[in-house]
């Protein structure tokens, strides 16, 4: 009776401190002049923004490690304590936190209006917030090794069904809404240049063979005279608008379907093939990983709208990904070993043509792949290597020692040189920046989170005992960074959009993959299961914050989620607006004969159709379309 009396007070004590803290705030900052007002119904949702908003931007490297320390001092204290009892309020401590510190935020909004009138405010709700989470962290993470993970646990048949039906689902609305989304865009800036050729192939009679027959010139011309990404330059130039415009809106289902495809299958051999996890469980994360990817890319009209840059990045990191899963099924199987060899090498000489980010890293994979098994001992599987490992560096090297790649770097001007070692040690500062900048926001935690139960699984399964975590995270960190390497070397440069969004897809697939070998170490320290019971709570409560989330973000920044940023872009006229004007100056091409044909400038919006990124196409399109000259209006004033 003592012991409840003590629960309830401590409970009550919990809840005080929640109401007050957030009370006396309101006080403090007495009558302010507002910068903005809001109604009493976007109040709430703009300060639980503004709590999302900011707890990710002051998210950095202080708050990455903080947060492992506190979830390894969580596990330790979880693990040696025997009187479980102070877990028993956690999830009611994690809600009081929360609600508090949203309604300090929410104190603010109405007091004044913004963030960042007063500095001694966002001081002050930065330290709390940074406090608010390590508390969440050790208080989510106790509960969980306090009531989650039990020693022996009774696994549902089909317990993981359900969940993969839902992701499916929700992974199909996103691609359907992209795919749909195609139906507005048309070729840009250099999608003409590349694809003049093959055009002028296929209007002019010469069928599909005169149209691949142009891309391999474009191929020679472009390998002699500007860069040596064959492979890319071959899909380049069979654009889908060289077999008619209309077929340009095809761009975002066939670039989205393909990453998509890529990380599904890519899931399933890493994590069923290697690691023995059944099909749904691989599937649900396949799920995970691709859903993000498509509504969270850095430079969406890169990634999907826009075919010469989309295939250029977003299709070689599918091929790359498509290697890896062929090269696993290959080493691992004995069933189909000469197809998947194949299929690898294939692959390889995608990903080696391609372009040097992804290029590099498919060679850098071959060396992982080989140290492992050195280490592993299992030298006997390295002959597996010597067709498609050998293929990816031929590509490779054929591609670096294009001539077109020196008079490209001619023509590009003075550059910054960090030379071989400067672009190195900078790739290393500008991972963990990213790291622990942009990319670890609240739908990393929740992905982190909703694949927890699933890699707890897949690990409790596995006889692999998961040894030194700490130079696997180290050799990932190392992989994630060699990534940022060859446009610092080449161009002195980083942070272009295409580039940035095979890094963010790569960093998504290591945050899951390191997440699973972490927790393969623990459970083989500690042989504990999750308790399948806890699974449709767990998701329950993760899909309700995770679309709660969406919501507010799609609400105040709909660019930064894929499928609010089409429904704004539509909902706006935006997107019709940007389509009309692309249409009216291709007819007025089409149908022009004079020496100097005068379009109009395509609009700069929605952002989601244009970036300053693509090129200006009037050039190109004069060669594609068969005509002299192409110019703005605007040009004439100038």
């Amino acid at each position: 009776m003592n012991l409840e009396k003590r629960t309830v007070r401590n409970k009550v004590w919990w809840i005080a401190g929640a109401i007050l803290l957030p009370l006396l705030l309101f006080l403090a900052l007495g009558a302010q002049d507002q910068v903005v007002s809001y109604s009493a119904f976007k109040v709430p949702a703009v300060s639980a923004y503004y709590f999302i908003y900011y707890a990710e931007k002051w998210f950095g490297v202080f708050h990455l490690f903080l947060t492992a320390a506190a979830i390894l001092v969580a596990i330790v204290i979880a693990v040696r304590i025997s009187d479980r009892s102070i877990y028993e309020s956690a999830l009611l401590r994690i809600f009081l936190e929360t609600a508090s510190v949203w309604l300090c935020y929410l104190a603010v909004v109405v007091r004044i209006g913004d963030m960042k009138s007063v500095n001694s405010v966002r001081v002050f709700l930065q330290i709390l917030t940074t406090l608010w989470w390590i508390a969440v962290v050790m208080d989510g993470t106790g509960w969980i090794c306090g009531h989650v993970l039990k020693k022996e646990t009774v696994e549902k048949k089909d317990d993981w069904k359900w969940l993969f039906s839902v992701l499916l689902v929700v992974l199909f609305i996103t691609w359907l809404m992209l795919a749909w989304s195609g139906k507005y865009v048309y070729p840009q800036g250099d999608d003409f240049e590349y694809g003049a050729n093959s055009h002028l192939a296929w209007v002019h009679g010469k069928g599909v063979l005169g149209a691949f027959g142009g891309a391999c010139k474009t191929v020679v011309d472009a390998f002699g005279s500007w860069q040596g990404t064959f492979s890319s330059i071959f899909l380049m130039a069979l654009q889908p608008g060289i077999w008619g415009e209309q077929y340009y809106h095809l761009t975002p289902a066939l670039l989205s379907g393909l990453l998509s495809i890529a990380v599904l299958i890519f899931s399933y051999q890493f994590f069923h093939t290697l690691f023995g996890a059944g099909k749904k469980e691989a599937g649900i994360l396949g799920c995970l990983l691709a859903i993000l990817a498509l509504q969270l890319a850095p430079a969406k009209v890169s990634a999907f709208y826009w075919w010469n840059g989309g295939i250029h990045y977003t299709g070689a990191f599918s091929f790359l990904l498509l290697f890896m899963a062929f090269l696993i099924h290959e080493i691992v199987r004995k069933e189909k070993r000469v197809l998947y060899s194949v299929l690898a090498a294939w692959m390889a000489v995608m990903v080696g043509g391609g372009n040097l980010v992804t290029a590099l890293i498919g060679n850098v994979v071959t060396g992982y792949v080989i140290l492992i098994l050195l280490w592993i001992e299992r030298k006997d599987l390295l002959k597996y290597l010597a067709l498609p490992g050998g293929a990816m560096l031929v590509a490779f090297c054929i591609n670096v020692v294009a001539p077109g790649n020196w008079i490209r770097q001619g023509k590009s001007g003075e550059i910054v040189s960090y030379g071989v070692i400067g672009s190195i040690l900078k790739s290393f500062v500008l991972c963990i920046q990213d790291i622990a900048g942009d990319w670890t926001g609240i739908f990393w935690v929740f992905l982190i989170l909703m694949a927890l139960p699933v890699l707890w699984a897949i690990a409790a399964k596995t006889e692999f005992g998961f040894p030194l975590p700490g130079v696997i995270t180290l050799a990932g960190y190392c992989f994630l960074s060699a990534m940022y390497a060859p446009q610092l070397f080449a161009l002195g440069q980083w942070g272009t959009g295409r580039i940035e969004n095979i890094m963010y897809d790569m960093f998504l697939i290591l945050t899951v993959v390191l997440e699973f070998y972490w927790i393969g170490w623990i459970q083989k320290k500690q042989k504990l299961c999750w308790n399948a019971d806890s699974h449709l709570k767990w998701y329950g409560f993760c899909t309700g914050m995770t679309v709660l989330c969406f919501l507010l973000v799609s609400l105040a920044s709909p660019k930064e989620i894929t499928s609010a940023a089409i429904v704004n872009a539509v909902r706006s006229g935006e997107a019709q607006a940007y389509a009309d004007a692309i249409k009216q100056n291709i007819e007025t091409i089409k149908n022009s004969d004079e020496a100097l044909i005068l379009i109009q400038e395509p609009p700069k919006t929605p952002e989601l159709f244009t970036t300053d990124e693509i090129e200006t196409w009037r050039f190109g399109t004069a060669e594609y379309y068969g005509k002299n000259k192409i110019r703005y209006y605007e040009e004439l004033d100038k």
